[in-house]
């Protein structure tokens, strides 16, 4: 450990740079559950009540995956996400130093939790076509900023601007499926 740490240590001991590690994970872990909860409220209260009911009655266009698909996609990309905002929370140094990049991913994050609401919830197609859009500007903003501290965070960003993208075709599609319903 004292290699690590750039200094020696007694055995037993962490020295400083672990024990600021430890302590980042730490703050990581005890928020993960807090944004999880917003995910769970979203998928039972929101996405999965309307499912069974509202959702199966619109017309979607060819390309729309089975249901199945949704939750494994979005699971592998809040994971993605998660790390991303975390390399930049630690490249960074703390939360103010990458204050603005650190604010475009919070800000994404909010507008991805009003997708569901607007759609899912308020059955606003046309809502959630505008709503996507401010999504898309704001991913896009999160991995410039991202880029501009860790290249890999940005990275790994990528996958949710593809299915973000994805996710806004099938959204005009089923709006304009759906306008004279």
């Amino acid at each position: 450990l004292g290699a690590i740490n750039d200094q020696p240590t007694r055995p037993g001991r962490f020295g400083p740079s672990a024990r600021k590690a430890v302590t980042a994970m730490a703050a990581v872990l005890t928020r993960m559950p807090r944004s999880s909860m917003l995910e769970v409220i979203r998928e039972d209260y929101v996405t999965t009540a309307n499912l069974d009911t509202w959702y199966v009655g619109l017309h979607k266009p060819a390309l729309t995956p089975a249901d199945w698909v949704f939750p494994i996609v979005w699971n592998f990309l809040f994971f993605m996400i998660s790390i991303a905002g975390w390399l930049i929370w630690r490249t960074a140094g703390s939360f103010p130093a990458a204050g603005a990049a650190l604010s475009l991913f919070a800000a994404q994050m909010m507008l991805n939790f009003a997708w569901s609401v607007v759609f899912f919830g308020m059955h606003s197609l046309g809502g959630a076509v505008i709503e996507i859009f401010a999504l898309i500007g704001f991913v896009g903003a999160t991995i410039l900023a991202f880029g501009r501290i860790n290249i890999l965070a940005a990275a790994l960003m990528l996958p949710y601007l593809v299915w973000t993208l994805f996710a806004t075709y099938l959204t005009i599609a089923i709006w304009l499926l759906n306008r004279s319903a």
